[in-house]
């Protein structure tokens, strides 16, 4: 009888503490924000998602309509003869960098997407003979080799983002060039056939450190242009919200996380199992006593 009582109390803890760890993510208990009234910092918005400056972008498979668009290009690993689901090489992928407008009714602010690829929104996945998808998908196409996914958000749809607001100087700082050229790399790493196709110099498969600093390079260039693009665009100097740099969640989508408040609470089974283990506890002591 105690051991099943200490298994349900430790069942019951393990619950309770998944549960704290839970509601500390819950955006630590920051209040909603408007737009209009948002103040620098770590900020929870909630509004309708739209194009910036009314200029929709054009998702690169699917040519469809979009506020952001992430694709993978993926190739089958050989053909098994059993049921067993096939495996996915990646060849090719890439997201959209353009802010995201949300807007609240009282406001607006900018949502920096760089970097992100598993948004929620329209999902698109079909086959194909070839790396080069072609939409719509054919329907001569006689072996599955390549699988195209594309992900995409629209505009009109709710939209829910929780992080750090900043507004934008008007002169984007070499940090601020640093920063997105350090997202860059790291984006380009996750593709090492394109990434030696760019910088492969010597042609012998490997990154060496010369080449890395070229790749390096390009990537501060190509952020800088990025960022000059922006301030051409009127980003800079508007309300931006981006991954926060402590390290506290970075949220984007379509309905707010529930707070705290709302999760229930598991509190009353752990000290419920912990009561019974402590009353058959000493129901055992009192009868080995006697």
């Amino acid at each position: 009888m105690l051991l099943l009582l200490a298994l349900g109390l430790w069942a019951s803890v393990k619950q309770q503490l998944a549960w704290l760890k839970r509601t500390r993510g819950v955006e630590a208990g920051v209040p909603m924000s408007k737009c209009r009234s948002a103040a620098q910092g770590y900020v929870r918005l909630f509004g309708v998602q739209q194009y910036v400056d009314g200029k929709p972008l054009q998702a690169p498979l699917t040519g469809k309509p979009c506020t952001w668009w992430s694709f993978t290009v993926e190739k089958r690993k050989g053909w098994k003869l059993d049921d067993s689901p096939p495996e996915w090489r990646l060849v090719r992928q890439a997201s959209s960098t353009s802010p995201v407008l949300l807007d609240d009714g009282t406001g607006q602010v900018l949502i920096d997407v760089t970097g992100e690829r598993d948004l929620v929104g329209p999902r698109d996945t079909w086959h194909g003979d070839t790396d080069l998808p072609i939409w719509p998908p054919s329907i001569l196409t006689t072996k599955d080799n390549y699988r195209y996914t594309e992900r995409r958000m629209v505009a009109g749809t709710p939209l829910y983002v929780a992080g750090q607001l900043t507004t934008r100087s008007s002169i984007p700082t070499p940090t601020a060039i640093k920063d997105r050229a350090l997202r860059m790399l790291t984006r380009w790493k996750g593709n090492q056939a394109n990434l030696r196709e760019r910088f492969d110099r010597n042609h012998d498969g490997v990154i060496d450190p010369d080449e890395w600093e070229a790749a390096r390079q390009a990537a501060l260039g190509e952020a800088e242009s990025e960022l000059a693009r922006e301030l051409d665009s009127g980003v800079n100097g508007r309300s931006v919200v981006s991954r926060p740099p402590d390290g506290k969640p970075f949220v984007i989508s379509p309905t707010p996380d529930p707070d705290s408040s709302q999760l229930p609470n598991p509190l009353r089974p752990s000290l419920f199992w912990l009561i019974a283990f402590l009353l058959a506890s000493l129901w055992c002591l009192r009868a080995l006593a006697s």
